[in-house]
């Protein structure tokens, strides 16, 4: 390591380089600690995963500088020299309990990791381990020491067994090629759904859901128009919403013409009953009625008629059946 220039560097006023990357001071109770709620809010479990890709670009990007600088050595002890460094950099007094970087295995433990240590200091503990950054950090540590010695080992995970931000008396990672964490007994989890892939698979669905809605309706107009009795649907300011085609016959007019016009302009004259009345009787029972009448059509025929009003969701079905038709 080159003695003559400081790990951590003033340069000049506003800029600070730890082993030649550029870095600054941040609140941990208050700044870290409330953007974090801030992600968590907004992005749910996924803020998780998104903190610890941020450990691990950042430290990417230290140990690459570093190595470069020749302050950092890309094997063992350039691994023991990154977990001093983020110690002395204010988050947290980490020791290296055991090491095995041959192999791409360590278990660090800390007491005061500054993530689990906001948690704990803001009396808001989780139910899971909460330092996520430092996972990244240490995971980026081993990785990259050992991606700069080309040594062949590039799948790592790190698992944080505890944490003090749950209530542990330390936090304790597990850092390990996946085979050798799993047999200690201990679970990967799996990277979870992103954003940008939620709404995706939202937007799919809805696609898929429009596209179901529109054979539906299909069908259901298949079936509407081939009932024969003439049926008009009105909402509840009986303006015309839709009707059938044997509808569009017995009342003259088609559909297209009917629709947002109040069902009384169309409907036939008839003989000693008000149809309007009828209506209003139909929404205050909130039952279908049915009764018996003659009515002029627009063609200028008397014809008996049964007519049947039925209450539905936000308006009233109108259904016309000729008595001829009835008995027939």
């Amino acid at each position: 390591m080159d003695k003559e220039r400081d790990f951590i560097n003033f340069v000049r006023r506003g800029w600070i380089e730890v082993g030649g990357a550029r870095m600054s001071l941040v609140d941990i109770k208050g700044g870290f600690y409330g953007m974090r709620e801030v992600l968590a809010r907004e992005v749910g479990d996924t803020a998780d995963d998104l903190v610890c890709h941020a450990g691990i670009q950042g430290s990417t990007s230290f140990v690459s500088s570093s190595i470069e600088t020749k302050e950092l050595t890309p094997d063992e002890n350039g691994f023991i020299s990154a977990v001093e460094t983020y110690s002395e950099s204010g988050f947290g007094n980490f020791q290296i309990a055991e090491l095995f970087w041959s192999k791409g295995w360590a278990i660090i433990r800390c007491a005061d990791s500054f993530e689990g240590w906001a948690y704990a200091a803001n009396n808001n503990l989780q139910s899971r381990s909460k330092c996520d950054y430092t996972r990244g950090v240490l995971q980026a540590f081993m990785r990259d020491t050992h991606r700069h010695a080309q040594t062949g080992i590039e799948e790592l995970s790190v698992v944080e067994t505890k944490c003090i931000g749950k209530g542990d008396k330390e936090c304790e990672f597990l850092i390990g090629v996946p085979a050798d964490i799993e047999a200690c007994g201990y679970e990967i989890a799996e990277p979870k759904t992103s954003i940008k892939e939620k709404l995706e698979r939202t937007v799919a669905l809805l696609r898929e859901s429009n596209l179901r809605l529109m054979r539906a309706e299909m069908q259901y107009r298949a079936v509407f128009d081939n009932i024969m009795n003439p049926i008009v649907i009105v909402d509840e300011r009986l303006s015309v919403r839709n009707c059938n085609k044997p509808a569009e016959d017995f009342l003259c007019s088609r559909r297209s013409e009917m629709a947002g016009k109040n069902i009384s302009e169309y409907l036939p004259a008839a003989h000693g009953v008000s149809l309007d009345e009828k209506i209003q009787e139909a929404l205050k029972a909130d039952n279908c009625i049915d009764f018996e009448i003659e009515v002029h059509t627009c063609r200028g025929k008397t014809e008996p008629c049964k007519i049947r009003i039925c209450p539905i969701h936000a308006g009233l079905t109108i259904e016309f059946q000729k008595l001829s038709e009835a008995e027939g």
